[in-house]
């Protein structure tokens, strides 16, 4: 991976697609089926249009996403996330900033293949996140995480040598908040907003080449229930 900018993008979608209900532990989520994300920065606003469903029996959420860049050009992408179970699915957001229980996260089409795959501990911590595409073969390796469980602590590994190094990860659960630092040449520092529901709404990133904001605004939710 020798950007991280489109995969933290990425990030707020996933973050966004699904949020819990307001109770502890959650039964249901809500789920994203129509959003709206726009990026800034120095070239200009670039518009994501997010039409998604949910599949329950497959437990796996497909997104088209129609992309227009500052230039006017349109990129066609989609993205595929799964699973293990739906409890898992809304389990994710016992805590706020969220966990992460999926099992696959892919993303297709124009400017991007790209497959993410998560492996858990017994404490369902996530420990490994391979990250596969065209150009290269990444894994991050968590070794430290927070008392929730959330990853804290990691090391990016792959072929070609990364442009990335390792991964700090705090959070603010009083303000609904995740700070993110990636070292290394291509490294990238970003902030995570969420709402009061756990669901991301804004990505603040900072690269060597400049600083990026995105904005989520969803528009249209499918409860899920356990």
């Amino acid at each position: 991976m020798t950007n991280l900018r489109r995969p933290i993008v990425l990030a707020i979608v996933a973050a966004a697609a699904v949020t819990a209900a307001a109770q502890s532990p959650p039964t249901c989520a809500e789920l994203g089926t129509a959003m709206r994300n726009v990026s800034s920065n120095r070239i200009g606003d670039s518009t994501s249009i997010y039409n998604c469903s949910f599949d329950r029996q497959m437990v796996t959420q497909k997104c088209s996403v129609t992309t227009t860049l500052a230039t006017g050009q349109k990129l066609q992408q989609y993205t595929t996330q799964i699973w293990g179970s739906v409890a898992d699915l809304v389990d994710q957001y016992k805590i706020n900033p969220p966990l992460n229980y999926s099992l696959k996260l892919l993303t297709a089409g124009e400017g991007a293949l790209r497959e993410t795959t998560y492996t858990y501990d017994d404490r369902r911590r996530v420990v490994r996140e391979d990250n596969v595409s065209a150009a290269a073969k990444m894994t991050l390796t968590w070794s430290e995480w927070d008392a929730n469980g959330r990853p804290t602590k990691g090391k990016w590994t792959g072929e070609p040598a990364p442009s990335v190094d390792t991964d700090t990860v705090t959070y603010d659960d009083a303000g609904r908040k995740m700070h993110r630092v990636t070292t290394g040449a291509g490294g990238v520092t970003s902030d995570i907003e969420f709402d009061a529901a756990g669901m991301g709404i804004k990505v603040t990133s900072q690269t060597t080449i400049g600083k990026m904001v995105s904005t989520m605004t969803v528009t249209a939710t499918q409860k899920i229930c356990k």
